[in-house]
C-alpha cells in the first residue's frame, strides 16, 4: 500500500500513485526527495517477488545470509571461525610443543585434552602438569612442526587443507601417534583417491615403510597402498622406484590377497627392479625392449624346436641394447627371491628363463623343479601361469533363509550341504574372486561327497562344476545349470552334460565321489576344458566372458574342495 501522511519523512506525492513512479523517482537527480522507511521496505519486497520470477532465488537468498565484515569479527556465528581464531590469537595458549625440528607451536591444554586421548595423557604428567603463569613445554620428538599444526587444525576445528600424498603420510603417521581415528580414516580417504596407479603408489609406500612400521596398528594404511598392486596386472617397470623395503613388503603382503599379476610376470618385474638399481641402468622402455628380446620364446608354450639358451649380454648387445650386469643384479635380488613363489611358475618357463637370465638362488629352482617332479604336473593348455593369493576359495554366501546349512572351511577350499535331499535346498556357490585377464588358469575340484536330491521317489546323484558371471544368482535356490550367467559340468543321476542356458549336450562319463575333476581356462582363448581323474575331455565352452568365478552347485550331502594347480 502506499505511504501514510503521518511519516516522518514525507515524500513529494504524484496525482496517480503507482510503484513504477515510486521506482523511477528514485531515478531522479533531485536530492529533496528522500524516501521514508516504509516504502524503502516495500520496494526491497517488491525486488525480491521480482526475482523470484526471473529464477534468482538462490542469488537472493545468498546475499541475504551474506556476512558482513562487522558481522564476520563476532563471535558465536561459526563454531569453526570461532575455534580458528582461537588457535590463531597466543593470548588463549599455555602450552607449547617442541616438535622434532626444534620448532615451537602452541595450544590450548583444555582443548587438546578432550580432543585426543593420547594428548590428554601427555598433557597431565610430568612436565605438562605445571599451572602457574607460564605455558608448560611438552616435547614431541617424533613428530615435526609442520604435520602437528595440521593435526592441531583438524583438532581445533576438524579441517584439513590441502595436502601432497607425500604430507597425507606424513600426518597420518602424527594421527596415529596422537590417537585420532577420525582423522585417520578421512586421510586414507584421500590417499585412495589420490593413487589409482602403481606409479603413484610407489613413492607412497616407500615412504610410509622407511617412516611407519609394518605393524597391525598400520594395516589399514598398509592394505590401502598395496590394493594398487593388486587389483591390475603389473608390467615390467612399475616396481622399479621401489626401495628395497617396499619391495619385500610388496611381496609378503600380497601372497594371502587377491592379485591379478601371475608370479611368472611379478618375477620379470623383480628382476628389472634389481636392474634398475645397478650402475647406470638404461631407461625403462630399454629395459622393456630387452626383456622381450631376451624372453622371446618363453611366453609362448616351450618346444622342440626352441633356440639354443643363449645369454642376456649376448642377445642385448647383438640389437644394441645395453647388456644385464647378471651377477649384479643377482646379488641384488639374494634379499627378496625367498617371496617368489616359484612353484606357481611353469616348469618349462623357469627352465626357459635360468637359461637365459641365470639369476636366481639354485636352491630355490631345486625346490621348485622337485615340487613340479613329485606332483607330475603335465603343464596341459600352453604351460599354466599360477597366481599368488586366495582366488581359489570359496566365497561363503551372505544371505539365504536356509543358509544354516551351508558350511564353508575357515580356509575356504571346502563347502558343503549338511541338509536331508528331501528337505534340502541347492546352493550356488563361487570363489571369492574373478579371473580376468589373458592368463590361464588350472584347479581341482575334489568330489568328497556327491550331492543327493529326491526327486519323484526316487534319490538321485547331482553334480554340477563350472563357471558363473557376475550375473549369476549366489546362494538361491537355482542350481547353475538354470542360470543364464553359468556354465556347468553337470552329472544328474546316470546323464552327464555340459549346459549352459538352455543349449546342453552329453559330456564324457560323468564323475562322482572320490573323483578329481580339472578344470582348464584358458582367458586368452576364452575357452574351458574338463579333465576327470587325469583324462581329458573336449573343449566344453568358446567364447566364455571376460571375468568369471569358478563356481559349483551344492546340492543335500555334497561336499567340494577346491585347490589351485601349480
Amino acid at each position: 500500500m502506499p505511504p501514510s501522511s503521518n511519516n516522518s519523512t514525507p515524500i513529494q506525492r504524484r496525482n496517480s500513485w503507482s510503484w513504477k513512479s515510486e521506482l523511477s523517482f528514485l531515478d531522479s537527480p533531485q536530492p529533496t526527495f528522500v524516501l521514508a522507511p516504509s516504502v524503502k521496505a516495500e520496494l526491497t519486497k517488491k525486488r525480491s517477488l521480482q526475482n523470484l520470477r526471473r529464477g534468482n532465488s538462490i542469488k537472493s537468498e545468498q546475499s541475504s545470509r551474506a556476512v558482513t565484515p562487522t558481522q564476520s569479527l563476532q563471535r558465536g556465528n561459526s563454531l569453526k571461525a570461532d575455534m580458528k581464531a582461537m588457535l590463531e590469537d597466543d593470548k588463549y595458549f599455555d602450552v607449547i610443543f617442541i616438535c622434532s625440528d626444534n620448532i615451537e607451536v602452541r595450544g590450548a591444554r583444555a582443548i587438546l585434552s578432550a580432543r585426543s586421548d593420547a594428548l590428554d595423557r601427555l598433557l597431565h604428567r610430568g612436565n605438562g602438569t605445571k599451572r602457574d603463569s607460564s605455558p608448560a613445554k611438552i616435547a614431541l620428538p617424533e613428530i615435526s612442526s609442520r604435520p602437528f599444526r595440521v593435526v592441531l587444525r583438524y583438532i581445533y576445528t576438524e579441517i584439513i587443507p590441502p595436502l601432497s600424498p607425500v604430507e597425507i603420510l606424513s600426518v597420518y603417521r602424527a594421527a596415529s601417534l596422537l590417537s585420532l581415528p577420525r582423522l585417520q580414516a578421512r586421510l586414507l580417504g584421500r590417499i585412495s583417491r589420490t593413487i589409482e596407479e602403481p606409479g603413484a603408489a610407489v613413492p607412497l609406500l616407500t615412504e610410509a615403510v622407511a617412516i611407519m612400521p609394518t605393524t597391525t596398528d598400520n594395516r589399514q594404511l598398509y592394505d590401502t597402498l598395496l590394493s594398487v598392486f593388486c587389483v591390475r596386472p603389473l608390467s615390467v617397470g612399475d616396481l622399479a622406484d621401489l626401495s628395497p623395503s617396499a619391495l619385500e613388503l610388496l611381496l609378503l603382503g600380497t601372497k594371502t590377497k587377491p592379485f591379478l599379476t601371475t608370479e611368472y610376470d611379478l618375477l620379470l618385474c623383480v628382476v628389472d627392479w634389481a636392474w634398475s638399481l645397478c650402475k647406470s641402468p638404461p631407461v625403462v622402455m630399454e629395459r622393456r625392449r630387452s626383456f622381450d628380446l631376451i624372453l622371446e620364446n618363453t611366453r609362448a608354450p616351450p618346444s622342440s624346436s626352441t633356440t639354443p639358451p643363449s645369454t642376456a649380454g649376448t642377445l642385448s648387445k647383438r640389437d644394441g641394447l645395453t647388456p644385464m650386469p647378471l651377477d649384479e643384479v643377482k646379488h641384488l635380488l639374494s634379499r627378496v627371491t625367498t617371496h617368489i613363489d616359484l612353484t606357481l611358475i611353469c616348469p618349462h618357463r623357469l627352465a626357459h628363463f635360468i637359461d637365459r637370465i641365470d639369476v636366481l638362488p639354485h636352491e630355490h629352482l631345486l625346490l621348485a623343479f622337485r615340487h613340479h617332479a613329485c606332483r607330475q604336473n603335465s603343464c596341459i593348455l600352453g604351460h599354466a601361469l599360477g597366481l599368488r593369493g586366495t582366488f581359489f576359495r570359496w566365497d561363503p554366501p551372505v544371505v539365504h533363509p536356509h543358509l544354516y546349512a551351508l558350511r564353508v572351511s575357515e580356509d575356504g577350499a571346502c563347502v558343503e550341504n549338511w541338509e536331508y535331499a528331501r528337505e534340502g535346498h541347492v546352493f550356488t556357490v563361487r570363489s571369492a574372486h574373478p579371473l580376468v585377464g589373458p592368463g590361464i588358469y588350472e584347479w581341482d575340484v575334489i568330489i568328497e561327497s556327491s550331492g543327493l536330491v529326491d526327486a519323484q521317489e526316487s534319490r538321485y546323484r547331482w553334480d554340477e562344476i563350472g563357471l558363473v558371471d557376475a550375473t549369476a544368482e549366489i546362494a538361491a535356490d537355482i542350481p547353475m545349470s538354470e542360470q543364464p550367467g553359468g556354465w556347468c559340468f553337470r552329472t544328474f543321476g546316470s546323464s552327464s552334460q555340459v549346459v549352459h542356458g538352455e543349449e546342453d549336450e552329453i559330456y564324457g562319463t560323468g564323475f562322482g565321489q572320490g573323483d578329481v575333476v580339472r578344470v582348464h581356462l584358458d582367458m586368452r582363448e576364452r575357452a574351458c576344458v574338463f579333465s576327470v581323474n587325469g583324462e581329458m575331455l573336449p573343449v566344453a565352452w568358446e567364447n566364455l566372458p571376460e571375468k568369471v568365478y569358478p563356481s559349483v552347485t551344492v546340492c543335500p550331502f555334497a561336499k567340494y574342495r577346491i585347490r589351485p594347480i601349480l
